[in-house]
């Protein structure tokens, strides 16, 4: 079967248009990364996956709009929380639904 370019190009543009669609679910949020016993100890982003996202932290498009919060949050946790409770604020991919995906 021969394919012609006016059928190689329709082809093309689905897949660009289905790529743009799936990517525009994909939202980023934060959580935050270690704590002490008594809490749930959350060490990656592994462990996220399918819990809800928090409602506390706004939700952005792009990644690197999550990225410069994360660091302005970072820069506001004290040394003791940063060594001693191995406190971090990470950048979490979130579903349509509004749950994170553990990337």
């Amino acid at each position: 079967m021969k394919i012609t370019k006016s059928q190689l190009k329709s082809i093309i543009h689905e897949v660009i248009e289905e790529s743009k669609t799936s990517q525009e679910q994909v939202k980023y949020s934060v959580a935050l990364q270690g704590g002490t016993i008594g809490e749930i100890n959350i060490m990656s982003k592994q462990q996220l996956k399918g819990i809800k996202a928090k409602d506390i932290f706004p939700l952005y498009d792009s990644k690197s709009e999550a990225l410069e919060y994360v660091s302005r949050l970072n820069k506001q946790l004290s040394p003791g929380e940063k060594k001693y409770y191995n406190l971090k604020y990470i950048v979490v991919e979130v579903d349509s639904e509004g749950n994170y995906t553990g990337r």
